[in-house]
């Protein structure tokens, strides 16, 4: 019962599934279902339904789509869903460590949080802490090697910011060997999905002329690449 009401808040949170309109009262209505089902059962496979829906509920609030005292119960139902395991939410409770803007700025609790949610392979907490550490943020000490390790991570999955700060690294050298051509594959990897930044610095190495490994058809069109044709 926890698994299917925490599938209809899912479904009213989001729309456009099955023909469910979005329906944030509803969302709401049907989390808090799952939330208050779990209180009544000691089966273990709920709780992780209990905290996909909590995080679900402060997922509402941080969106706006439900506003009754909002900053607080965001961050407190986000915080409950974290400590139960539910990875995304440990990194959506790093995220507004790290932001300030739900609750107070504190970017060694942001780094905690991101360490959490990377050791369950939440590739944007890999690549967050890949962040941290190229800045020296949080406590922690700056070590670009580190940071390519995290970035490297998250850009296998599929990460496109991570494969963006992953070519800075190989452009400047910083933590790895400078290397033009890995450089401009990660960059044309994340610019394919939009990351301005690489955009940027791809088109910057094609007018330096530093991007000569980038394939193109008969027509000078860039062929697309892969993540395997860079990592």
């Amino acid at each position: 019962a926890t698994e299917a009401q925490d599938t209809l808040g899912s479904l009213y949170s989001n729309g456009d599934q099955l023909d469910v309109k979005a329906n944030a009262t509803a969302a709401a209505f049907w989390f808090q279902k799952a939330i208050d089902n779990v209180c009544n059962t000691t089966t273990a496979s709920s709780c992780p339904a209990s905290a996909r829906s909590k995080y679900g509920l402060g997922l509402l609030y941080v969106e706006g789509k439900l506003r009754d005292d909002g900053i607080t119960k965001a961050a407190d139902w986000i915080e409950e869903s974290a400590k139960e395991g539910c990875g995304i939410a440990q990194h959506s409770l790093g995220a507004l460590y790290f932001s300030g803007e739900w609750i107070p700025q504190d970017y060694t609790m942001a780094v905690h949080w991101y360490q959490q949610a990377a050791a369950q392979n939440i590739s944007e907490s890999q690549d967050s802490l890949g962040f941290m550490y190229m800045n020296g943020l949080g406590g922690l000490q700056q070590n670009y090697t580190t940071a390519a390790g995290w970035f490297r991570l998250a850009a296998i999955a599929g990460n496109d910011e991570a494969q963006g700060y992953l070519g800075f690294l190989f452009y400047n050298g910083y933590g790895v060997p400078q290397n033009d051509a890995l450089a401009a594959c990660l960059f044309q990897l994340s610019a394919q999905e939009g990351y301005k930044d690489s955009q940027n610095y791809l088109a910057e190495m094609i007018q330096e002329g530093r991007a000569g490994s980038l394939k193109r058809e008969s027509s000078g069109k860039i062929i697309e690449v892969e993540t395997g044709d860079c990592l």
